[in-house]
């Protein structure tokens, strides 16, 4: 039992506990406060889980991108671009790129699936101005 809370079910001790707090300061008390309010919740720790996966996930679009453009093999990302990031991190940011590299797919078949969705933004893009712009054949 920590010097913050009663067990419960013992009415007893918990008004001893009470009883010994009641003549602290307002400092104990805020700073009691501010220790339950700095803890780690689950809402806390899936906003920070899913704000990686986000941003892997935005990477890899971004990623694709460039493998379409320079029209290299989809196979790169996983051969070249991820131990090449790996070795980016882990010599210069001094950081362990597994945490990073894990939320960034870049599978042969993950590319080719983004590639294919960005084509078919790109085409839904065009129709729309084309259908909003009048033009002359």
């Amino acid at each position: 039992m920590s010097e913050y809370e009663c067990e419960r079910g013992d009415e007893n001790e918990c008004e001893s506990e009470c009883e010994n707090k009641k003549d602290k300061s307002l400092e104990f008390f805020k700073n009691l406060r501010d220790e339950f309010q700095g803890r780690m919740t689950v809402k806390f720790m899936l906003t920070q889980k899913v704000a990686k996966i986000d941003g892997g996930m935005l990477a890899s679009y971004k990623i694709s991108n460039l493998i379409a453009k320079v029209g290299k093999p989809h196979t790169i990302g996983e051969s070249l671009i991820m131990p090449a990031v790996a070795i980016v991190l882990s010599t210069i940011k001094k950081q362990s790129p597994h945490e990073v590299t894990s939320v960034i797919p870049l599978s042969n078949s993950s590319v080719s699936r983004r590639i294919d969705e960005i084509a078919a933004d790109v085409e839904s893009q065009l129709v729309l101005k084309l259908l909003v712009n009048e033009f002359l054949l």
